[in-house]
């Protein structure tokens, strides 16, 4: 076996140019840059895995996967897999405030060849995730406050589950259990509008207390009229 040496491209060169050209060289100069080459590759390879997919994120959506198949009405949605999917979850970031909710198997057709896909469910939007080409996907986005409507429409043939915007933005996509998929999605909606109505009315009582106070200081003599309109206005600002 011939000896491993560390030949460059232009030592390579120096020995065509000098005649010392042989099948000895050629292999030690080949041999050399499969190595380098196949090193590069691994280490890319590991460091783009490292960076990609979440493994937290990973196992909390696969368990959601699992609770929501396992209570599917639908008995061809417990062959869906999350294997096949999961990389998917690569083309999403969790805020810190959110938090996941469901994890759905979805589908771009109800029959012949169709493109899996999850939609991930959190309490501010819901991630409509399709694989594209070669680890490639569609992303959609949809925040529940700008949603106007989640229909579905489930007959014999079809389960289909339709996501409408203000922004006269709509996507119909597949899934076995459509119904039960969509009666989710509403109460995540609900719950997000609740909560949103709740922290504004919270807000603007906040803003007329502090306003009433400004008013009293004002009326006791503690400010001066020119500082209650400067202090009113930053407030209402705020």
């Amino acid at each position: 076996m011939f000896q491993t040496m560390n030949i460059s491209k232009v030592n390579m060169i120096n020995i065509l140019i000098t005649n010392k050209f042989n099948f000895q060289n050629i292999y030690v100069f080949i041999t050399n840059i499969m190595l380098k080459y196949n090193k590069c590759i691994f280490f890319t390879k590991k460091f783009l895995r490292g960076i990609t997919l979440n493994e937290n994120l990973v196992q909390v959506c696969q368990k959601l996967f699992e609770e929501y198949v396992s209570k599917s009405s639908s008995p061809l949605e417990t062959k869906d897999d999350f294997d096949g999917r999961k990389d998917l979850l690569k083309n999403i970031t969790i805020k810190e405030n959110e938090v996941i909710k469901c994890v759905a198997p979805i589908h771009t057709g109800n029959w012949g060849v169709t493109r899996n896909g999850l939609l991930v469910a959190t309490n501010l939007r819901i991630f409509v995730l399709f694989k594209k080409g070669l680890g490639g996907a569609d992303v959609h986005t949809f925040y529940y406050n700008k949603i106007v409507s989640i229909d579905y429409k489930k007959t014999f043939l079809a389960s289909d589950l339709t996501i409408s915007t203000n922004g006269d933005k709509e996507l119909t996509i597949a899934c076995f259990s459509s119904d039960t998929l969509a009666n989710l999605l509403r109460d995540f909606m609900e719950e997000a509008t609740t909560k949103r109505d709740t922290l504004q009315s919270t807000e603007l009582n906040s803003v007329v207390e502090q306003l009433e106070k400004l008013h009293n200081l004002k009326q006791s003599g503690a400010i001066s009229e020119e500082e209650y309109n400067i202090l009113k206005q930053k407030l209402i600002k705020s």
